[in-house]
């Protein structure tokens, strides 16, 4: 008994097939797995109790970018520092206040630069720039405000974005 020697044809197919069926398991796995709906439990539906009296008592607010960077030379923490600020304020006094900081804002640039000084100079020696970085809203909120209250804007910034903070060696 001889064997016969298989023909090309099917040492092709014989060559071809497994890859073939490799590939199509493969293909239909991945086609199964991205078709098929996880089973997932239905999210929780909490309903938020909303405090009416609270957003009653503060008037609208409007926000103002200051172009002009805060800048403070700080040797205890090694650099300076170039700070972008943005501004929530009451939307009663927002024109005013805008067109105040536009025409001049230099002169309220300093007091926010001393600010940032007197800052650093009451933190802690082993403190660095994050810590700066955290507490510079309220205290420029608090510098702001006194800087821009009169007699028709009281405290009039409700909040000071940080929108860019440089460090420069």
């Amino acid at each position: 008994m001889s064997a016969e020697p298989i023909s090309s044809k099917a040492s092709i197919l014989l060559t071809i097939l497994p890859a073939i069926v490799v590939v199509g398991a493969f293909g239909g796995g991945l086609y199964f797995s991205l078709t098929a709906k996880p089973d997932l439990p239905e999210p929780e539906i909490v309903e938020e109790e909303v405090l009416e009296e609270e957003t009653e008592d503060l008037p609208d607010r409007t926000y103002i970018d200051i172009i002009n960077p805060i800048k403070a030379t700080l040797p205890q923490l090694g650099g300076t520092v170039l700070i972008n600020i943005g501004l929530a304020i009451r939307e009663d006094v927002g024109k005013k206040v805008y067109d105040m900081l536009k025409d001049n804002p230099g002169p309220l640039m300093a007091p926010m630069t001393d600010a940032v000084q007197d800052l650093v100079d009451q933190m802690p020696p082993d403190s660095d720039w994050q810590d700066l970085r955290a507490e510079l809203p309220a205290v420029i909120r608090d510098k702001m405000n006194v800087e821009l209250t009169s007699e028709d804007r009281p405290n009039p910034v409700y909040e000071v974005l940080i929108l860019n903070f440089t460090i420069g060696g």
